[in-house]
């Protein structure tokens, strides 16, 4: 969900799955670190 507040919009993502967070970033031009950082934390270890 994203609202306009004067300059800035405020994103409000909660739990999104990859192909969500990737659709904002392409939408906001979020950069490349924040996204793999972002993914990077939450992805649960695979044995």
């Amino acid at each position: 969900m994203a609202r306009q507040a004067g300059p800035f919009t405020w994103l409000d993502i909660a739990n999104p799955k990859v192909g969500e967070l990737q659709a904002a970033a392409t939408q906001y031009n979020l950069p490349d670190a924040l996204v793999r950082d972002y993914l990077e934390a939450h992805v649960p270890a695979q044995f």
